[in-house]
């Protein structure tokens, strides 16, 4: 913020002094004006200025946690990616669930989602070891 923004947002609020801004080129136009409302409107634009920087550092914040959340998901290797979830008690060689939980082979649906699934977290966790070539497979 410049010297002018400063003495304007800053110093003549409390002076009962409101300067407008007409752009560029164009002499700004002073008012007096009433010092309490002059001072209400400043404190609520810090209020909103202030708003909005706690919104974009939670929102960072967030996208931080998915990231962390992504990276971990991507180190998993896909064969051992669904055998950690409890839905399934049997798996191919691949590491693909062929039955449930409860033991019943999985229909063609399920068996299918599962698949895409598998292919998913095949093609995260080889992005990730590309990104991190020095890692070895587990």
């Amino acid at each position: 913020m410049n010297l002018s923004d400063e003495i304007r947002d800053d110093v003549l609020p409390f002076l009962g002094v409101r300067i407008e801004d007409k752009g560029i080129g164009e002499p700004s136009l002073w008012k007096f004006d009433d010092k309490d409302e002059l001072i209400k409107e400043r404190n609520k634009k810090l209020e909103e200025k202030e708003k909005k920087e706690q919104e974009k550092k939670k929102k960072e914040e967030e996208k931080k946690k998915k990231e962390a959340e992504l990276e971990a998901k991507s180190k998993i290797p896909p064969a051992e990616f669904l055998k950690n979830d409890e839905l399934y008690s049997k798996y191919d060689e691949k590491g693909i669930p062929t039955h449930d939980k409860s033991g019943e082979e999985l229909s063609k649906g399920k068996r299918k989602a599962a698949i895409k699934d598998y292919e998913k977290q095949e093609k995260l966790h080889n992005q990730w070891l590309a990104k991190n070539k020095d890692v070895k497979e587990q």
